[in-house]
């Protein structure tokens, strides 16, 4: 096997308690089918494990508990809209993702394009593939592509770019490697000379498919990471090390480990923050002084005042912040939001999970004002429209809708069925049947593809169904690939097939709305 790229970023530190793997570069090789064999792999390891999730925890049978769609707060129906068309007929294969899509051209050359197939990079590079991020943030709002000049090697490893979706280039190809931290920083790592101190090898190349760290036989080098500033369009002074340390980006903050093993939190300016500020995920803050408690936004704008007499702040998950109350035993739990308006009711166990309508506790699934919807621990959020839910746990698994009114409800003890998010779905002989939420009934026979979306092939073409209203949104294509834009949209990818074959076809692109 041709050896392949690694950047160690090692699990030194931890940062926020999460532990930082290293990120692996897919394998460059010339080879058409080994490369589409690499992508499989990922693909079906990370398809299994979401799948192994879902099925593990919510085996269901339908169940009679049902309401009136049309009574609701749900929308009964999703729509695909077509966004932009792929007509270059040298594309041999396509990779769509975030907002964009890195393509290969029959002559084994690598472009990146924009969904709409507006922006163009052109077939220029000997790589191009979706950058890895290295932390969620729901403020994503471009897609980026790691970029190569040419072949990576031992000898002339820094060939590395970063380009957005829409062509324009970020980073030219002068870097070792690009990762993502979040909405406005990228690690920028620099190759230097070979070592043969796993301490302080930031890159390294390896026979291994996955690699943590580097082992006997890797060639190892050091190097010099750096924070790019993608809203500035430059380096963050001072904050850069040559170990490989754990790094993180909340806003505007940068927390990171120095070449000495101190932990840092810098500003966008490079500047240590030494002010004893607790500061969140979004890179807001709460900041004490004289005895007065402040949150602040990520640019240091004033959000509200509080007073520590009656609550503190814990965190802050992506709608409100999550208050506490009180001393034990009596201690109590709440939501407040950006003006510093008490949004909740109080609770007396742990907020697990917070949503713009609910809240999972330790046992049960609660509304803001307190009232118990649905048993169960476990709560998703609907990603497309944001107006259903489902809750389950080791008995009963229910989709409900935003006023809790129960879509689909039943228990977990029928090996025959099983869901995966949104989608219920039963055995019929060497078929799969799918819950119809319109009809209230199993009598979809189609394929699994995720957010409310099978499919369904008839002859030569294939069909989207939509399993909220049971209806065919797009037809007569070959098949059909699910996306999820970092601007919080799902993009279907449509493919039409060429005289059978779907590589040498064009691509449709549509929103699910």
């Amino acid at each position: 096997m041709k050896k392949r790229v690694i950047c160690a970023i090692l699990a030194a530190m931890m940062v926020a308690g999460a532990m930082s793997g290293c990120s692996l570069i897919p394998m460059f090789m010339s080879n058409s089918g080994s490369e589409q064999q690499e992508s499989s792999k990922a693909e079906s390891s990370s398809k299994v494990e979401s799948s192994s999730k879902t099925e593990s925890s919510s085996k269901a049978e339908s169940s009679s508990a049902k309401v009136d769609v049309s009574s609701s707060e749900w929308k009964p129906s999703l729509t695909a809209s077509k966004v932009g068309s792929v007509n270059n007929s040298d594309i041999y294969s396509i990779d769509f993702s975030s907002a964009g899509g890195a393509y290969k051209t029959k002559s084994k050359k690598y472009g990146v394009l924009s969904l709409d197939g507006k922006h163009d990079t052109g077939a220029k590079y000997y790589y191009a593939k979706s950058a890895k991020k290295e932390s969620e943030d729901s403020q994503m709002t471009k897609g980026y592509f790691n970029v190569y000049s040419e072949e990576p090697g031992e000898d002339n490893p820094n060939v590395c770019g970063l380009v957005d979706s829409e062509g324009t280039e970020v980073l030219p190809c002068k870097y070792g490697y690009i990762s993502i931290l979040n909405s406005r920083y990228a690690r920028v790592i620099t190759v230097s000379e070979k070592t043969e101190d796993k301490d302080k090898a930031l890159y390294y190349i390896t026979d291994k498919f996955v690699s943590l760290s580097p082992d006997e036989g890797d060639t190892m080098y050091e190097g010099k990471w750096e924070i790019y500033d993608m809203q500035k369009k430059e380096f963050v002074s001072g904050v850069s090390g040559t170990r490989p340390y754990s790094i993180d980006a909340k806003g505007s903050f940068i927390e990171y480990h120095n070449d000495k093993g101190d932990s840092v939190t810098a500003d966008a300016t490079g500047a240590a923050v030494t002010d004893g500020r607790t500061i969140f995920s979004d890179g807001s803050y709460v900041l004490e002084k004289n005895g007065a408690s402040t949150v602040y936004d990520t640019d240091g704008n004033k959000l509200f005042d509080f007073s520590t007499k009656d609550y503190s702040i814990s965190s802050f998950d992506y709608y409100y912040y999550t208050a506490r109350s009180g001393d034990y035993p009596d201690i109590k739990y709440s939501l407040i939001d950006k003006t510093g308006k008490k949004v909740s009711a109080d609770f007396d166990s742990s907020i697990y999970q917070v949503f713009p309508d609910f809240i999972a506790l330790e046992d049960k699934v609660c509304s803001l004002d307190g009232k118990t919807v649905m048993t169960g621990k476990y709560l998703r959020s609907d990603k497309v429209l944001k107006d259903a839910y489902y809750s389950y746990d080791d008995d009963k698994y229910t989709v409900f809708d935003v006023k809790g009114n129960v879509l689909y409800e039943g228990a977990n003890k029928d090996d025959d069925l099983t869901n995966n998010d949104f989608l219920i779905s039963k055995k019929s002989g060497n078929d799969r049947v799918y819950y119809n939420y319109a009809s209230g009934a199993f009598d979809i026979t189609a394929s699994y593809l995720g957010d409310w979306l099978v499919t369904k092939t008839e002859g030569q073409v294939t069909n989207l169904i939509d399993v909220r209203s049971g209806k065919v949104i797009a037809e007569n294509y070959s098949r059909y690939s699910l996306q999820n834009g970092d601007d919080g949209v799902r993009y279907v990818i449509a493919y039409n097939s060429v005289n059978g074959s779907t590589s040498n076809g064009n691509y449709d692109v549509f929103a699910i709305s």
